[in-house]
């Protein structure tokens, strides 16, 4: 089913919040491979709500996968 992007924005790659119904696209995929935590901060459109409150949640798993992409970039 869809998925949405919750990690930060990375120009030319990825929008923070982008939704996906056929698939991620390939730039995305080679980010991935470049930044496996991304895989973590793509979920299903249906835990949205939870997993972005969860983002703003300090020392959640959500938390600190995304910051560990954003000081990666």
């Amino acid at each position: 089913g869809p998925c949405v992007y919750c990690g930060p924005s990375v120009p030319s790659v990825v929008r923070q919040y982008t939704v996906y119904t056929g698939g991620i696209p390939d730039t995305l995929k080679t980010f991935i491979r470049e930044h496996p935590a991304v895989r973590g901060l793509i979920i299903p459109v249906e835990q949205f709500a939870q997993t972005r409150k969860r983002m703003e949640t300090a020392g959640t798993a959500e938390a600190i996968l995304y910051q560990k992409v954003k000081s990666e970039l």
